[in-house]
């Protein structure tokens, strides 16, 4: 069974390569550790294997006397770096090896067997096994090679007066010049430095004094400490034109036998840089934008808590900015804790438009808002972005005009209803009026000479203009205060037709005026209130016959489209210019006062026909040209017809 020597006054050491050799499990017998000054010839020339933590200054102190004793055992040199000194003691002892800090169990393992095989240390073997690690470190040298070339990042190796011995793949390919045009020049002259130019190479302008890369490269060399992701930037000078490069550097200090060297490594960021420039410009003009929107902005995080609001939102809601932000949304929100039932948290929805709610304000008012919310991602965490409108004015707006309107309705109903009253109260007198006179016409109390009959005859035609005034009156009355009904009967538009003309013909005829009909199919039937079709028929036809000169000539058109009856009364009178169509069918008006006074007429028959018509379901129209006539229109549905 072999037995290990340790030799170093380090004890931190001993027991560090001491725990390495017992973790490998080796059967040695005992492990003696002995300092310097302190050595026990008996326990040494029973030693097989020696561990020497080497130390040039100490080592003729140590070991002047000793080469005899060790004659039989293998001795490994414990060093930090190899040097001549190394080699010079390891020559002075038959059989020697050394062990480079830091090691690994691997290289351990590889000593440890060397000399526990049978009991001695054969030279074959030996051999075999140096060539062994002769190779494999070989084989990691040409890993570290491939590693070196294949890095992600430039990288270069620079000596002591900054200039280079190696450079990688990716760095030639940055530089785009070829490995022997580069080796043996400065970093500057490498990149193109702007500063190179301007003098006599690289370190030669005073702008180099304070070049970021040769301050690290030469700190770097100056305290053997390494340096890691410095940024900085160079002017690099390419086709004629300079541009500014970023980039983060980092260095690793090689402490060689021979000389000192560096290893550069070189990150072009010029690239990320320019992407955060924009990125944080574009940042930036969003925060201003933000800020400066005019309505409110609220961004809520998944636990509804408060992650963000602009000025806009403290405005509203009377809070400052620090007093909303990770408070939750309910601190807003006039529903509560319901507001986590939100549609956009319980439903799933990526959004929604339009909500007319109000947001809670720090006074305990509420304040009318429009809202929008939509989820968005930020760095990947979901959060809700609401936007909103204060709509106050609005809403007062909204309710003037509601108020307004339900004063105007109920102001125009009372006076529906009082001219229904008063309507209903006129009519019972009128009637008797006209009654009596029809009476005296007809010589029912009498014969009554001309002069009487005349003048009997204007009190009749007088009350009947009356009578018609105030059952129009009636009518639209009923109508706006929501009391008129209809009745529907089926029967043919012609029937219909034929009738009203019976009635307008005797004007008609005083005015040499023709008539034609068309209906298509002839026996058109309709479902409708047979005495409203009627009175909208007579209004049509009798201000086609009052508007149109002598002579003049009415075209009375109906057919079926769709479900629908069509009928036009179509004129060759006066006709009515664009500007005045839309007074047309508003109640007591006429389009000019001079016809009302040539034409009789109360400007409520046109109104009364449109609103009948409406209340069918169907709609009226004009189309006329002033000078050529006009073409009143109206539909109406045909209704279920059973015969």
């Amino acid at each position: 069974m072999q037995r290990l020597l340790l030799l170093d006054s380090n004890k931190e050491k001993d027991s560090e390569l001491g725990s390495k050799i017992k973790e490998m499990g080796y059967p040695f017998s005992s492990i003696l550790v002995s300092g310097q000054g302190n050595f026990d010839n008996t326990s040494i020339k029973k030693t097989d294997i020696i561990f020497y933590s080497y130390d040039e200054v100490e080592f003729d102190t140590v070991f002047n006397d000793l080469s005899n004793l060790l004659a039989d055992s293998l001795v490994i040199f414990v060093v930090g770096n190899c040097s001549t000194a190394l080699f010079d003691s390891m020559a002075r002892f038959s059989n020697s090896w050394y062990l480079k800090e830091p090691f690994d169990k691997n290289e351990l393992d590889f000593i440890v067997r060397m000399a526990s095989a049978e009991g001695s240390l054969h030279e074959g073997t030996a051999v075999c096994e140096f060539e062994s690690m002769e190779h494999k470190l070989e084989e990691q040298k040409k890993l570290v090679n491939v590693a070196f070339d294949q890095a992600p990042v430039l990288m270069m190796i620079i000596n002591n007066h900054f200039r280079v011995e190696m450079i990688n793949a990716i760095g030639l390919e940055i530089i785009g010049k070829d490995p022997g045009d580069l080796l043996g020049l400065a970093g500057g002259d490498i990149f193109s430095c702007v500063n190179s130019f301007r003098g006599e190479g690289c370190g030669n302008t005073p702008e180099c004094a304070v070049c970021f890369i040769r301050t690290i490269v030469a700190e770097t060399f100056r305290t053997g400490e390494d340096y890691h992701k410095i940024e900085g930037s160079m002017g690099i000078l390419r086709n004629g034109v300079v541009s500014n490069h970023d980039f983060l550097i980092s260095t690793a200090y090689l402490n060689l036998e021979d000389e000192k060297k560096i290893i550069l490594y070189m990150d072009d960021i010029t690239e990320r840089k320019r992407a955060e420039k924009t990125l944080k410009e574009s940042e930036e003009r969003f925060q201003v934008l933000y800020e400066n929107m005019p309505g409110g902005t609220i961004i809520i995080g998944t636990d509804y808590v408060i992650e963000d609001v602009n000025q806009r939102t403290c405005e509203i809601t009377g809070y400052r900015k620090e007093e909303l932000l990770g408070q939750l949304c309910d601190i807003v929100c006039p529903k509560g804790s319901l507001s986590k039932k939100c549609p956009i948290w319980i439903d799933g929805l990526e959004g929604f438009q339009g909500m007319d709610t109000a947001i809670k304000c720090k006074d305990g008012s509420k304040t009318p808002i429009l809202k929008n919310a939509k989820k968005i991602f930020i760095e990947g965490q979901q959060y809700i972005l609401e936007n909103f409108q204060d709509i106050s004015e609005r809403k007062e707006a909204e309710e003037a005009i509601l108020t307004s309107k339900i004063t105007a309705e109920e102001a125009n109903r009372t006076k529906s209803e009082f001219l229904a009253t008063m309507s209903h109260e006129l009519r019972t007198p009128l009637n008797a009026v006209i009654g009596y006179s029809d009476l005296l016409l007809d010589d029912a109390f009498g014969m009554l000479n001309s002069q009487q009959k005349r003048s009997i005859g204007h009190i009749s035609q007088s009350g009947k203009h009356l009578l018609k005034l105030i059952n129009d009156i009636l009518d639209i009355s009923k109508v706006e205060s929501g009391k008129m009904e209809l009745h529907y009967e089926e029967f043919y538009i012609r029937e219909m037709l034929t009738t009203v003309l019976n009635i307008i013909s005797p004007l008609a005829r005083k005015k040499s005026m023709e008539f034609e009909i068309s209906i298509v199919p002839d026996k058109l039937l309709i479902n409708a209130d047979k005495v409203r079709f009627k009175q909208i028929l007579f209004n049509l036809v009798s201000n086609a016959v009052k508007f149109t000169q002598d002579g003049g000539h009415v075209l009375l058109k109906a057919y079926q489209k769709d479900n629908m009856a069509v009928i036009s009364v179509i004129d060759t009178g006066i006709g009515i210019s664009s500007g005045d169509i839309a007074k047309l069918f508003l109640p007591f008006q006429q389009i000019d006062s001079t016809i009302s006074r040539k034409y009789d007429g109360t400007g409520l028959g046109l109104s009364l026909a449109r609103r009948f018509v409406e209340m069918h379901g169907g709609e009226m129209s004009v189309e006329s040209e002033l000078g050529k006539g006009s073409n009143f229109t109206f539909r109406i549905p045909i209704g279920v017809i059973t015969n």
